[in-house]
């Protein structure tokens, strides 16, 4: 459901800031007057009819990523044809608001929100919808579309906002992914950074495996800075078990990567901290900031 990678200079100066890392993550809290908020919640969703083109649609700033699914690997001959159409039914898409805010002669910029959702293409347009809009919205989708988009958006009710300032905002976005040979459910945690000076946006991710008792583990892979306005084809692994006459289980498809961007290596400071499920108002400062100084977007 969300999608790559490609190598970029920037892993050797990201791990080279593990010992200031260390200091923020030791001593550093939010700014004075900064807004911190620890409370996990459900992450919004893009209203049903908001078409989305290749940029963001009309109401926000950016468009995180945009992002479609093709069978790429795996028990292929398991899937008719008939059944591997409906992996291209639906998109997913992330979006954010960015303000500007004026104090005296300075313009600063705050996150104000995102946002997730599932589209289909509707007369030539890709257009959110959800289940109890779809047929108004003109898909009129058939009994198994409709039971994919229903078990999507299952899925996208535990994408949750786990932390936030007015610069930062982290969402956790349950990923069925290829792991040790097996389809697994992992997390993909994405912090998305708005730049102080010019409003631009920057999206790190990274894994969080799952422990049996549903806790929460860092992955010591890389994390990565995705593209922006990311527009991509999220290749997907076919596990022929989980295919029944043709119809795939919720586990049948998995995807085999992070999103598409520069890989950057986990500074060590930030290991014990990342892969946590919950925050401290004092943590989420620090991880702020060790993250901007990582990727060497300035601070707020």
């Amino acid at each position: 459901m969300f999608v790559g990678r490609f190598a970029g200079p920037r892993g050797a100066r990201f791990s080279g800031l593990i010992a200031a890392a260390c200091c923020f993550l030791a001593s550093s809290g939010p700014a004075a007057g900064a807004t911190v908020d620890a409370e996990a919640t459900r992450l919004p969703r893009i209203p049903p009819g908001t078409p989305i083109a290749d940029g963001p649609p009309a109401g926000w700033s950016h468009l995180v990523f945009k992002s479609r699914s093709e069978l790429a690997s795996g028990d292929l001959s398991a899937v008719p044809d008939w059944s591997a159409d409906l992996t291209r039914v639906l998109f997913t898409a992330m979006v954010a608001r960015v303000r500007p805010l004026q104090e005296g002669e300075k313009t600063s910029f705050r996150l104000e929100k995102v946002a997730i959702g599932l589209g289909t293409r509707i007369e030539g347009r890709d257009v959110i919808i959800s289940s109890d809009t779809q047929e108004a919205l003109g898909a009129n989708l058939g009994p198994v579309k409709k039971m994919i988009l229903s078990r999507g958006e299952d899925r996208l009710k535990s994408v949750l906002q786990v932390a936030r300032t007015d610069t930062m905002i982290i969402v956790d976005a349950p990923q069925t992914m290829l792991t040790d040979s097996r389809h697994r459910i992992v997390i993909f945690r994405y912090v998305l950074l708005v730049h102080p000076g010019d409003g631009s946006l920057a999206t790190v991710v990274w894994r969080i495996n799952l422990g049996r008792d549903g806790g929460y583990q860092l992955d010591p892979g890389n994390a990565v800075r995705m593209r922006p306005n990311l527009l991509a084809t999220c290749p997907l692994h076919v596990d022929g078990r989980e295919v029944t006459a043709g119809i795939p289980s919720s586990m049948a498809f998995a995807t085999t990567r992070l999103p598409v961007g520069e890989p950057v290596t986990t500074p060590g400071a930030l290991r014990s901290v990342a892969g946590q499920k919950r925050f401290t108002v004092q943590v989420v400062g620090a991880l702020e900031t060790a993250v901007r100084q990582a990727i060497g977007f300035p601070l707020p």
